[in-house]
């Protein structure tokens, strides 16, 4: 047990050594040192010495970025050692590196089951659903996650960001301002909670927040968008074509940017300069 630690002690962050140790302290089915040989091998199972070249081979590998490499021992370690949560967390993690989003997902639920500490696959298994569309499973983890931790700043903000991109603004800004309860000079929650609230019709509620942000950060490109947003809302276009140019200066490639400048000169029949801006728009992000 003290090589396999040590091994893991120069390969994995403590948290996860932690773990490690009271897996091989509880787990039935790994070898003891005084109970079976070390070189012993249990039927299904591997070697306390074959486990541990397998993990430090895996961890080599994920150093070097060759996590293609990498799955292979991963997974040798998860099918000998199924319930060993720190295997299935290795190989969501790898997943996600590899951009494989279902087997991402697929692990981080084996990992939830089975973790003394299930809130470490959040906010990560909500955003491996979303990345593949799974909007409402997105929804649904983040959700259960909240059940861990809800206070957690990441997975409030990645649910309310949900509800946001789903169109619902209204249990977006709720939990917007449970986040911001909780933290309430979150720059990201209180743009969000703007956004929403300009979308619902509040659009003082909307610039009170967004210049907040800005009176912190005047160059946040974000807070500029929606000062931009909120302003042409108000009918205020010259405000908005002001508060926009600063913000496409500042972020060159914000496709929303040249967008929004965009409808402005539309609306003003200045059509030449519009298709000019949508253009541009296409040219930053070609599948809007």
């Amino acid at each position: 047990m003290a090589g396999i630690l040590t091994i893991a002690r120069r390969t994995l962050p403590p948290a996860i050594v932690l773990f490690l140790f009271v897996d091989l302290v509880v787990n039935p089915y790994i070898p003891r040192l005084g109970t079976v040989a070390e070189g012993a091998k249990m039927e299904g199972r591997l070697t306390v010495d074959e486990s541990r070249a397998l993990l430090a081979r895996s961890r080599r590998l994920v150093a070097a970025g060759k996590d293609q490499e990498a799955l292979a021992p991963a997974l040798e370690l998860y099918r000998a050692y199924p319930e060993n949560h720190i295997y299935s967390q290795t190989l969501a993690q790898i997943y996600h590196r590899l951009g494989r989003y279902q087997e991402e997902a697929t692990y981080w639920e084996k990992f939830i089951e089975q973790a003394p500490l299930p809130m470490e696959a959040c906010p990560d298994i909500g955003q491996a659903y979303w990345k593949q569309g799974l909007r409402a499973e997105a929804i649904r983890s983040l959700e259960k996650c909240l059940t861990f931790d809800p206070d957690d700043h990441d997975t409030l903000f990645e649910l309310a960001h949900a509800r946001e991109m789903t169109g619902d603004s209204a249990k977006a800004a709720a939990v917007y301002r449970r986040a911001l309860e909780r933290h309430p000079e979150n720059s990201d929650c209180l743009l969000g909670l703007a956004r929403v609230e300009m979308r619902m019709g509040h659009l003082g509620e909307a610039r009170r927040l967004d210049t907040k942000v800005l009176r912190e950060s005047p160059k946040n490109a974000d807070a500029l968008l929606v000062a931009g947003l909120v302003a042409r809302a108000s009918g205020d276009r010259a405000l908005a074509r002001r508060y926009l140019l600063e913000g496409s200066a500042v972020s060159p490639r914000y496709a929303d940017f040249q967008m929004a400048l965009g409808q402005i000169e539309e609306t003003e029949g200045h059509y030449r300069e519009a298709a000019r801006r949508y253009d541009r728009a296409l040219e930053i992000d070609p599948e809007n």
